[in-house]
């Protein structure tokens, strides 16, 4: 049985401004934020790493740094830093400020000084850099804005070769928000500091210093809520360059198409656009995870079912942003539909392998992500992919109000096929609509019980969060049905699940995915069973403290399928993979294969249950109903491709894409209708 422990992280989403916490570091770096305008500014004291183990007898001395700013620009003093100049004593220090110069008492030695100065009108960020700066006794440094004589041009070129421009006073352009994060990165002791400014009129395009620094580098994340939908950059600042940012070359981009669920449907209805809309992404640097955050629009309606990244041909990947794409409602706090974040790979942008489900909490180890997400959910989704178009899985996991002890509780969240998030459907969407609101959209179109030793202590989703007092209990039991999933606009679909646990025992057990797969390609409707298989994992979680799970794996896992709406269960036998084994976010890796599904009547919806066992008498039970369907493959024959042609696309007449680039002998999907066939740049209808 595997057991290990797992770090999580919390998840920041700011309406404007993207909020970072901090990184594990062997220097924990400085977090500097600002956000102009009416937008919310979250402020967290500045932190300064502590000294080795030998800091107590070294000697002290005191430092003083007085900054002159021009006053005329509007300048203001971010930070004052001294960073060790010994590769092999890794200490920072954050002066504070003590009138009119930045004062403190550090160990005797040799620093570097850094002073991150910014202007309120956004549009320049300087760093002064004194270096070997011997540190003893009383030592008095001045440094002046005026020095920073070299400077660098950020550029601000979209996808489509054309500038990036914010709003002005005067009206909209194509940007609406764009967030500037500066890393200063130190060869040695990694990142010191992350400057993050959202602006909303104006860009931040230049960066100057007064020297070019032997022991740091500086690298540019700029995010752009374009009209095209988000753009992430990651710019490495050369000064021996005039300009730095994006060329013409070196885009990427990534869609994704996502089914509307009744309650996004409902919602969307009674809006009056532009619609608010947000993307997120996690900001990773050297492997480490910041923060999952998030930027939204500023009046201005733009879509978040694609995104554009770019980062200089040969970049290390030092520094990355792994996006997310959402459905664009966003209107109702958590309520999108997010995708698997992507991340840059040699191939391109791929899905990453991270596990979102409970905020992202599962995906930390150690305080860094995974080098790699779990291969399995790691491959480019099918052409045919539509995101949240089946019943999701249900995702349990512990949780508490108290940072260091649980407190019997748990939250839960919906993951679909393909990763993605239904964060509409999760804990997190309970009681922002008022009852007016909640009833123009159907209610939150789920039923929830909680019961602690039989006594009911919650008996509807918005009570699930207001509070609610866990207590002390043997035993605890919930009940729930979601029933929030249209498939392919008109097969309604829920998921029915009960959760059972014991503190005593104090681990949870739950499915953390399920996919099901045709030779190895997620799909969900099959022509014969003989390669598909159903795929899934899960893990038993504990609470270890704040951030923190402890994890081990179920002591058994069931699998039955019946005919949809019906009780007749068969069980699949499942077999475990060890191979396929992954934490964090994910756990023991089933398979059971559907070869043996009976053909008894064709065009027909199947339902999955799903029982993961802990111990104690714990257990998980789902129904996702319907689960998969198999279809009647009659009529395939009828199409012929063209003289020469192998690969052909499938519409149904009202436009809709039915197969990509397939060949006559592998179209399998279509039932008895009218399609449109395009082969080699020419179209016909085909009846079958």
């Amino acid at each position: 049985m595997k057991k290990t422990k797992i770090q999580t992280i919390a998840l920041a989403l700011l309406a404007c401004a993207a909020t970072l916490s901090a990184s594990a570091s062997e220097i924990t770096p400085v977090i500097q934020k600002s956000a102009p305008g009416d937008c919310l500014v979250t402020s967290f004291p500045m932190r300064a790493a502590q000294s080795g183990p030998a800091a107590a007898e070294a000697a002290t001395a005191q430092l003083t740094v007085s900054v002159v700013i021009d006053n005329d620009r509007n300048q203001e003093v971010a930070n004052v830093l001294a960073i060790s100049a010994n590769p092999q004593h890794s200490v920072m220090y954050e002066l504070p400020k003590s009138g009119n110069v930045y004062t403190g008492t550090i160990e005797a030695g040799v620093y570097d000084l850094v002073v991150n100065i910014k202007s309120d009108n956004e549009d320049t960020q300087i760093l002064l850099f004194e270096e070997d700066v011997e540190v003893s006794g009383t030592k008095r440094v001045m440094v002046n804005q005026r020095n920073a004589t070299i400077s660098t041009v950020i550029d601000r070129m979209s996808p489509s070769g054309i500038e990036l421009m914010l709003p002005s006073t005067d009206g909209y352009s194509n940007c609406s928000v764009a967030d500037h994060i500066m890393m200063l990165h130190h060869n040695d002791f990694g990142t010191l500091l992350q400057d993050e400014v959202a602006s909303f009129c104006r860009c931040c395009t230049h960066v100057s210093v007064n020297v070019i620094p032997q022991r740091f580098t500086l690298t540019r994340m700029d995010i752009y809520v374009w009209n095209q939908g988000p753009v992430f950059m990651v710019i490495p600042i050369d000064f021996t360059k005039e300009h730095n940012g994006p060329t013409a070359d070196g885009w990427h981009s990534v869609t994704a198409t996502f089914a509307e669920t009744p309650m996004s449907a409902a919602w969307r209805a009674r809006q009056e656009p532009p619609q608010f809309n947000m993307t997120g992404f996690f900001v990773v640097a050297g492997k480490h995870c910041n923060a999952y955050v998030g930027v939204g629009n500023y009046n201005h309606e733009f879509p978040t079912d694609r995104m554009y990244y770019w980062a200089p041909e040969g970049y290390d990947g030092y520094y990355e942003y792994y996006p997310v794409l959402r459905d664009n409602l966003i209107e109702m706090a958590d309520a999108s539909v997010s995708s698997m974040p992507y991340r840059m790979t040699e191939a391109g942008l791929r899905p990453s392998g991270l596990n979102l489900a409970g905020d992202g909490n599962l995906m930390l180890y150690d305080g860094k992500l995974p080098d790699s997400g779990h291969p399995c959910y790691s491959d480019p989704l099918p052409d045919d992919a539509i995101l949240a178009n089946a019943v999701p899985a249900l995702v349990c996991l512990p949780s508490s109000t108290n940072n260091l002890k649980w407190d019997n509780g748990f939250i839960y969240d919906f993951t679909g096929r393909y990763g993605e998030k239904l964060g509409i459907n999760s804990f997190n969407f309970t009681d922002i609509l008022t009852v007016n609101e909640l009833a123009q959209i159907g209610d939150y179109r789920r039923t929830l019980s909680v019961k602690r030793d039989g006594t009911e202590i919650c008996s509807w989703p918005g009570g699930f969060a207001r509070g609610l007092d866990w207590g002390n209990g043997d035993m605890y039991n919930m009940e729930m049905t979601m029933s929030n999933v249209l498939i392919d606009g008109e097969t309604e679909g829920f998921n029915s699940a009960t959760l059972t646990y014991s503190p005593a025992d104090g681990y949870i057990p739950t499915l953390t995915s399920l996919q099901l797969r045709d030779n190895g390609i997620a799909a969900d409707r099959f022509t014969e069973c003989a390669d598909a298989t159903l795929e899934l994992t899960a893990a038993t979680f504990s609470f270890a403290g704040y951030m923190n799970f402890s994890f081990k794996a179920p002591s058994a896992v069931k699998a039955e399928y019946a005919p949809h709406g019906s009780d007749e269960f068969s069980e699949l036998p499942l077999n475990e993979v060890p191979e396929n084994f992954y934490l964090p976010g994910y756990g023991t890796y089933y398979r059971a294969s559907l070869g043996g599904v009976g053909r008894e009547s064709a065009d027909k919806w199947y339902d999955l249950r799903i029982t993961v066992n802990g111990a104690e008498g714990s257990a998980q039970t789902q129904v996702l109903s319907p689960a998969f369907r198999l279809e009647s493959p009659s009529g395939v024959g009828n199409i012929e491709t063209a003289a020469g042609e192998s690969r052909c696309d499938i519409y149904s007449v009202d436009g809709r894409i039915v197969a990509r680039g397939v060949s006559n002998s592998a179209v399998q999907r279509l039932e008895s209708g009218i399609y449109i066939v395009v082969e080699g740049g020419k179209a016909r209808k085909v009846i079958l």
